[in-house]
C-alpha cells in the first residue's frame, strides 16, 4: 500500500505473516491457532451484525450504542478497581511518611515507589483479571449477535 502497486489479498496477508514473524515470532501461531479463519470469520460476521442495504444506521435502534457508554465506564471501573485501591494506599502511606519524616525526598522516593509497586501489582492481580475481561467480552459479543 506505501509502494501505490497492485497487491493481491493473498500477497498482502503473506508479508503480514513474514512481518509478524521478523518481527514478533508468532506468525506461524496465528495460523496454528487459526487466526486466519477467525479474522475471515469476524469480518463475514460483522455483515451479519450491520447489514449492508438502503438505510445505513438500520441497527442502531437494536444495537443501542447510547447504552454502551455507562457500561464500558462500569466495567472498565471493576477491572482497574484493585489497581486504583493499591496506590491510593500507597500515596496515604506516603504521605503519612511525609509528615512523620519530611526530610525524606517523597518525590524521589515515591514516584519509583509507585511505580515498582503498580508494575508488580498489576502482576500480581493479572490471573485475577481473566473473570472480568471474559464477562466483558461476553457482553460485547452479545451485543453484537
Amino acid at each position: 500500500p506505501v509502494s501505490a502497486l497492485d497487491v493481491s489479498v493473498q500477497a498482502q496477508m503473506l508479508q503480514l505473516l513474514v512481518m509478524l514473524r521478523s518481527t514478533h515470532q508468532v506468525a506461524f501461531l496465528f495460523v496454528a491457532i487459526n487466526g486466519h479463519l477467525m479474522l475471515i470469520n469476524a469480518l463475514v460476521q460483522s455483515f451479519h451484525a450491520f447489514p449492508v442495504g438502503d438505510e445505513p444506521f438500520a441497527f442502531l435502534p437494536v444495537a443501542q450504542p447510547q447504552t454502551w457508554g455507562p457500561e464500558i465506564f462500569r466495567m472498565r471501573l471493576w477491572i482497574a478497581l484493585p489497581l486504583i485501591t493499591m496506590l491510593m494506599f500507597v500515596n496515604l502511606v506516603l504521605g503519612v511518611i511525609s509528615r512523620v519524616a519530611p526530610q525524606i525526598g517523597v518525590f524521589s522516593v515515591g514516584f519509583p515507589l509507585t511505580v515498582s509497586i503498580g508494575l508488580i501489582g498489576m502482576v500480581a492481580t493479572l490471573p485475577l483479571m481473566q473473570t472480568p475481561f471474559m464477562i466483558a467480552l461476553e457482553r460485547l459479543l452479545a451485543v453484537f449477535g
